[in-house]
């Protein structure tokens, strides 16, 4: 199985955070291992960039412009997004195109996830696939690489590297938020 996500919204040349400080909530659902898993790959992300991360608590789940970056975990997909993702990621923008919010869900309905914790065989590691879906989150589109934390397939072998942010990654970031 391969997995495949994406991020929707009007993205330009401007489609990035303005503010540094990034408060997110996990859905009420989300068992305390998800929610570990989900930290650290925020912590992989504010480890290597400007950015910190906050976790702020829990919250309702699903796609839903409230104001709050949540990231769930849902057993029924909506129906608007296509079904053979893996995890989404969805962003939404002010006028000038910078990102005001984003909120990143994971289907169970299609897949089982592990955790560095848990380890299972045959899962997608979500300390991977979410740093995948962080990487959209803060404005970076999908990479050729193979290498590449942000390509667009990966299998439940790789899970995206199990969280671990390559160079090419980063090169992108550099290059989005014109820092060396």
């Amino acid at each position: 199985m391969s997995v495949v996500s994406g991020c929707s919204g009007n993205q330009t040349a401007e489609s990035r955070w303005t503010d540094s400080e990034i408060k997110y909530y996990i859905n009420h659902n989300a068992s305390d291992q998800s929610v570990r898993a989900i930290q650290t790959a925020f912590d992989s992300w504010a480890n290597e960039t400007h950015f910190s991360f906050e976790y702020a608590g829990r919250n309702r789940a699903g796609l839903k412009k409230d104001g709050k970056n949540t990231v769930s975990f849902l057993t029924q997909w909506p129906d608007d997004i296509p079904f053979g993702q893996t995890a989404w990621s969805r962003c939404w923008y002010d006028r000038k195109g910078r990102i005001i919010e984003c909120d990143i869900i994971f289907n169970q309905e299609l897949a089982r996830f592990t955790s560095l914790e848990t380890n299972r065989a045959d899962s997608y590691y979500i300390e991977g696939v979410a740093v995948h879906e962080i990487g959209h989150m803060i404005g970076l589109g999908h990479s050729a690489a193979a290498s590449s934390v942000m390509k667009p397939e990966s299998t439940t072998e790789e899970s995206w590297f199990k969280g671990e942010i390559d160079d090419e990654t980063i090169a992108m970031y550099r290059e989005l938020y014109n820092t060396d």
